[in-house]
């Protein structure tokens, strides 16, 4: 189809990427383009990676030029998807500098097969952490029902994310009300911030 311009070829190289029983039809339409932007690259990352092909999703992203941390993501979802965690945390290893939306994919992959220990190890190791990352801890534990751990981890974290950690907690279990109006009334939250989360706790 050489009179397809770049967006037409596009376009079905996205229709085919939403299903993953079409991976071998997205591969064909990818291998035929004339232009690859970092949408088509990353596309073809994802079905393969939906459809089990990995080692395929894997040379995609070695041949994509200048890949980004989408592309990365897209790789390590599929993985943690399938619950191959270990192929997950490899693809972070091989990045060339750490990238905290990969990152924080492969934390919700162990929280969200109950595996605490190396959630909190992940988050440990981090010398940054982001609002995303404290609340993808909260999460764990809550999700989990370890009530002490969920409300230490808001404590622990900075004024910002102390105040967001407490709104999501909230939001999550109203059990849980009381223990972070607690925690927010002893960060270094200011007043001013802070009353919207008092009045929804108490």
């Amino acid at each position: 189809m050489p009179s397809h311009d770049s967006v037409c070829w596009t376009v079905m190289l996205a229709a085919y990427a939403q299903n993953e029983h079409q991976a071998g039809d997205a591969k064909m339409v990818f291998d035929r383009m004339p232009r690859r932007d970092v949408v088509c690259w990353t596309s073809l990352i994802t079905v393969c990676a939906r459809a089990e092909l990995f080692d395929l999703a894997r040379a995609v992203l070695e041949r994509m030029p200048g890949c980004d941390a989408l592309s990365w993501a897209a790789l390590a979802y599929g993985f943690a998807q399938k619950g191959l965690l270990e192929e997950s945390r490899d693809v972070l290893e091989a990045m060339p500098e750490l990238d905290l939306v990969v990152y924080t994919v492969v934390m919700q992959a162990h929280s969200l097969r109950g595996e605490i220990e190396q959630t909190k190890r992940m988050f440990d190791s981090l010398p940054v952490r982001s609002a995303v990352v404290w609340n993808m801890m909260a999460t764990c534990f809550v999700h989990n029902g370890c009530q002490r751990e969920a409300v230490e981890v808001f404590k622990n974290a900075s004024a910002e994310c102390g105040q967001r950690a407490a709104e999501r907690l909230v939001e999550m279990s109203p059990e849980f009300r009381a223990a972070a109006c607690v925690m927010l009334s002893n960060t270094n939250v200011e007043a001013a911030n802070s009353d919207d989360v008092l009045a929804s706790c108490c």
